[in-house]
């Protein structure tokens, strides 16, 4: 998508990529904090980026469902 259409801005995702995972061992190791699901939350940011430029909406729409199964891991988790 970024080579295409010059969107998302891959260091803004990549940087709330990396917080996801970082979220989920904060979460791990306190034991009672969500923090992750914040970052799961803060991707949607991207996807708006993506929303409002050319890129099909059904790339936009497998990314969010994406996030969806993304969010039910890390409760399960």
């Amino acid at each position: 998508m970024n080579r295409v259409w010059s969107k998302p801005d891959l260091g803004r995702l990549r940087g709330r990529l990396i917080e996801v995972v970082d979220a989920l061992r904060r979460d791990i190791d306190a034991g009672n904090t969500r923090d992750c699901q914040t970052a799961i939350e803060d991707l949607s940011d991207s996807f708006i980026e993506l929303e409002e430029s050319d890129v099909p909406a059904n790339y936009v729409v497998r990314l969010r469902q994406e996030q969806t199964g993304l969010r039910k891991a890390a409760l399960r988790i």
